[in-house]
């Protein structure tokens, strides 16, 4: 059967929607954000991963975890337990301060394989997330820093001749982008860093984190724990002469989870579709790309969301069983 095209029109509105989707999605947690407003939108019901879920055939679900990953769900209209599921599935992806001469760095590890050389000489900003103390309980709250604060420059020509020709670097030593002059101190933040000696972003740490904090509106001393990124920070933007082509960062990863989102949604909403089905649809995206990525596939289900029928999993029967 010949591939159907789609009308000019609808393309670049797809185009649109992705690229908005792009600009939101700049870490995990924002992407995971970003796919949990859509689902709702499109009328899905939010689970608790903690709860016993009473399922219903023809209904919509979906859970997330650790705020970095999101399974989607649509049970068939005929759907009994022991049914497959169909899924799509797709992946999104502590001593940060150092000083050199008369400028602070921040100290940052590589993850997975990519092409760290692009990074050098673009303005670079910070996203993810802190964890905050709220009363006797631990919050997160998402960061996103939208404009330059980082930058790692590249030298001279005349200081490094061979970099035409051959542009090699320690990343270790490298990839520390520079984000203020030293002689920018924050004495506050240490003042309040010192009032309590068990923050776990105190001393040297506190320069940049609590500047960070403070960028974002939370107090520095509330802060637990942080999981911050490193982001570009040029928007996504449809390019090219003839408008045909995406120019932005995360394609890799978010462009898979974009269209897996939009295609389930898109499926899911067909009634007739649902109404016949026995099965399980299913999209998932999830942050374990590079590390032991094989095992996770293989088990996602497993470890994520109930087994259907299974006795394996705690409270898996009663939970696929309450109609």
């Amino acid at each position: 059967m010949a591939n159907k095209m789609l009308p000019a029109a609808d393309v670049r509105s797809y185009a649109d929607h992705f690229v908005d989707f792009l600009n939101k999605a700049v870490s995990p947690m924002h992407a995971v954000k970003a796919c949990r407003e859509s689902l709702i939108s499109a009328g899905f019901e939010e689970l608790e991963e903690s709860d016993v879920w009473k399922l219903s055939p023809r209904g919509k679900y979906f859970v997330t975890k650790n705020g970095t990953a999101l399974i989607a769900f649509v049970l068939g209209g005929n759907f009994t337990p022991g049914r497959p599921v169909h899924m799509v599935g797709t992946h999104l992806k502590p001593n940060p301060k150092a000083s050199c001469k008369n400028w602070q760095q921040l100290s940052v590890s590589t993850y997975g394989g990519g092409m760290w050389r692009t990074w050098f000489d673009r303005d670079l900003s910070v996203c993810g997330r802190f964890f905050v103390k709220e009363g006797d309980k631990v919050k997160a709250k998402l960061v996103h820093i939208d404009r330059p604060i980082l930058y790692l420059p590249n030298l001279a020509i005349h200081l490094e001749r061979e970099s035409n020709t051959s542009f090699s670097f320690n990343a270790e030593d490298a990839l520390k982008p520079i984000f203020a002059a030293t002689s920018h101190k924050s004495g506050k933040h240490e003042k309040e860093c010192d009032q309590d000696s068990s923050n776990s972003c105190c001393s040297k740490d506190m320069n940049f984190v609590a500047e960070i904090a403070q960028l974002c509106s939370i107090d520095a001393a509330d802060i637990v724990s942080f999981e911050l990124y490193l982001c570009p920070t040029e928007r996504a933007v449809i390019g090219g002469l003839m408008e045909d082509f995406v120019f932005g960062a995360r394609l890799d990863n978010l462009l898979s989870t974009y269209t897996g989102l939009t295609g389930f949604m898109e499926a899911t909403a067909m009634k007739d579709v649902v109404d016949s089905s026995a099965d399980v649809m299913m999209f998932a995206a999830f942050d374990n790309e590079e590390v032991k990525a094989k095992d996770l596939r293989k088990n996602v289900i497993k470890k994520f969301c109930v087994q259907v029928g299974s006795e394996s999993v705690p409270g898996a029967a009663s939970a696929w069983t309450e109609w």
